[in-house]
């Protein structure tokens, strides 16, 4: 079988839809192919603290069937324990041949929507250094920021120190409400404002305080970890139902992508998998936007030399646990399960770090125990005591800390070697020591033994394998998203970004994905 269209997008995560909707709306006929067919299956309604002492099936999403919560266990995220999401994560690495090698911990999805069926939902756009050779698409990125910003919904505007740092409060929505231990941090807020490596601010989610069409508000439940019935958490899934629908795209989940090579008519074939056996599409233009490391090895596998070797990179991270003593034995109550306030923390080094702390009401104990200097025996009856005067936070270092290394082999395939920059150590310690003493001004400390490195690509942000340069190297992007090395095949996900900062980088990615789909749109032969 051969199906042919003006464009085929590969991947339907955050950067495919937002490319292929782009396109439709500019009158070009696309083709989703999408390797994944998997689906969320979110807790019953109603508040975590009520369905954790009533509901008699809770053992169904809280551990899953087959044990899922007791896999995965180390310095990784807690999703990744989520049994309702484990269909997302399954057969990632397989199915895209794939491999790990010297501590890298890799995750992917395979699954309508990618890794937003399972993101943090925080939000931010770059600044001109952060943009780097992008800056001189600024007026296209700020519409494209724009244009994303209102599609997705987001809250949390606030005039704090972080205004400026996320730049996004002209299109975000009043933040969520803070729960009484966010609400005590954020009351003394004063006491850190002389300092000049520390900042704090609400967070910047894309959750909605507003109602839209088949989407409710947050009712803070606290199942954000889990699910969200009322659909109030972004996922790029909503955006594949708004695909589907359209007369000018067509879109074929289960069609899982093994090379792309020019068809010796100036477009490309794209080899795939699917039910019904090996097929073959045609396009003028192929858009990658498989993932960052997927669309990578598409993309090193079709040139006719890949380099040797190319540098990935992630952003090195940490958790933490903070008790604030004046809140012990505060009665727990549910409250919303993503991040409530967000910070900054110089580094000695290129840019910042930049974190984020939930509520740990809606997170299992089981997720703490390792933090604490003591055995799990000692531990539990520990955090029964502390749990209701205790929040947990993130801090993610900036992308070029880390030092990643891709290869493509022979057959296609290809293999990631975990790594990290020398200066790594250093600037994690001094964030530690940063955010201790800041935290300690804010009536918080820091849990002896608490402050655990998460394992070298942990994070799940993956990036700039091919990024955009004004002078780019064959196999990497110019401004317009296009291959050097391989014209008419476009990068639109993390793999294109030119650099990786330590602030949330999804939103950059999908209006880079946008504004790159709007040119190649612009571009389009008249005789489609």
């Amino acid at each position: 079988m051969s199906v042919s269209s003006p464009v085929i997008v590969i991947g339907a995560g955050p950067a495919g839809t937002s490319a292929a909707l782009a396109l439709v709306e500019r009158g070009i006929p696309v083709l989703v192919l999408e390797a994944g067919t998997a689906q969320v299956t979110p807790p019953p309604p109603g508040q975590y603290l009520n369905l954790r002492f009533g509901d008699p099936h809770q053992w169904r999403w809280q551990i899953g069937r087959h044990g899922e919560a007791f896999h995965s266990q180390g310095s990784v995220s807690p999703k990744l324990r989520v049994p309702g999401l484990r269909s997302v994560f399954e057969g990632y690495a397989e199915k895209n041949r794939i491999d790990a090698m010297h501590g890298f911990h890799l995750v992917g999805a395979i699954a309508p929507g990618g890794l937003s069926n399972a993101w943090g939902c925080g939000v931010a756009t770059f600044d001109e250094e952060e943009l780097g050779p992008l800056a001189g698409e600024l007026n296209g990125m700020r519409e494209a920021y724009a244009r994303v910003a209102a599609r997705v919904g987001i809250s949390g505007a606030s005039e704090d120190s972080l205004r400026e740092v996320i730049g996004l409060d002209e299109h975000a929505a009043p933040a969520i409400a803070l729960d009484s231990l966010h609400a005590r941090l954020w009351k003394r807020r004063h006491h850190v404002d002389a300092l000049s490596d520390f900042s704090i601010g609400r967070a910047r989610v894309a959750v909605l305080t507003e109602p839209r069409p088949n989407r409710s508000v947050c009712d803070l439940s606290g199942t954000c970890l889990w699910g969200c019935a009322n659909r109030a958490t972004w996922s790029a899934s909503f955006d594949v139902e708004t695909l589907r629908r359209h007369r000018l795209a067509q879109f074929l989940p289960g069609t899982l992508v093994r090379a792309i090579e020019p068809d010796g008519n100036g477009g490309w074939s794209v080899l795939a998998e699917t039910a019904r056996g090996r097929e073959r599409f045609h396009a003028r233009r192929v858009v990658l936007a498989a993932g960052t490391i997927a669309s990578t090895r598409l993309a090193l596998a079709a040139l006719p030399t890949p380099p040797d070797q190319i540098r990935l990179q992630s952003n090195p991270m940490a958790a933490f646990l903070l008790w604030q003593p004046r809140a012990l034995g505060t009665p727990r109550s549910a409250s919303f399960g993503l991040a409530q306030l967000s910070f900054t923390v110089s580094t000695p080094h290129n840019g910042n770090a930049f974190g984020n702390l939930f509520s740990t009401c809606g997170l299992p104990m089981s997720e703490f125990l390792g933090h604490l200097p003591v055995s799990r025996r000692a531990g539990l009856p520990l955090l029964r005591g502390l749990m209701s005067s205790v929040v947990v936070g993130n801090v993610f270092l900036p992308g070029n800390l880390s030092d990643h290394r891709i290869r493509v082999r022979s057959d296609g395939s290809l293999q990631i070697e975990g790594g990290a920059d020398p200066d790594l150590p250093e600037a994690i310690a001094h964030a530690r020591r940063t955010l201790s003493l800041a935290f300690r001004k804010l009536g918080a400390w820091m849990l002896p033994g608490s402050f655990v490195e998460g394992a070298k690509g942990a994070d799940l942000h993956y990036a700039s394998t091919m990024p955009i340069r004004i002078d780019p190297a064959p196999h990497e992007c110019r401004l317009d998203g296009e291959v050097a090395g391989l014209p008419g095949v476009y990068v639109v996900d993390g793999a294109s970004l030119p650099s990786l900062p330590a602030k949330a980088h999804t939103l950059t990615l999908m209006a880079n994905a946008d504004r790159i789909a709007r040119r190649l749109a612009a571009a389009f032969p008249d005789d489609r």
